[in-house]
């Protein structure tokens, strides 16, 4: 299955449509990583990830601190996004980093 880097805005926006007051927690932790570009290791990250990763929409990059959609991810991607999204085109190949130093994270 070929895999498609993702930048994280549009993995942001690829959650969106989940249950509202986790997507509030998940924006924010996202955003303070975003931000501030401190390592973090907050469960409900992994914990969505994981989540994400077990239904195949995320899979895990060759690289440990990075993640990508898959195939079937790209495609609930589309389903979510209007169809003019205000998200900028971007086609470049970049990579949603993790900023987690923690081994134990089960991903």
């Amino acid at each position: 299955m070929r895999k498609r880097k993702l930048r994280l805005e549009e993995l942001l926006a690829a959650l969106e449509s989940q249950l509202q007051p986790y997507w509030t927690i998940q924006k924010k932790v996202f955003d303070d990583i975003e931000q501030n570009k401190k390592n973090v290791s907050d469960a409900l990250v992994w914990n969505r990830l994981w989540e994400l990763t077990k239904r195949g929409l995320v899979a895990h990059h060759y690289n440990p601190h990075r993640f990508m959609l898959t195939e079937k991810g790209l495609e609930e991607k589309k389903k979510l996004l209007p169809p003019t999204s205000a998200l900028p085109d971007r086609t470049l190949p970049t990579c949603i980093t993790r900023f987690c130093t923690d081994p134990h994270v089960p991903i």
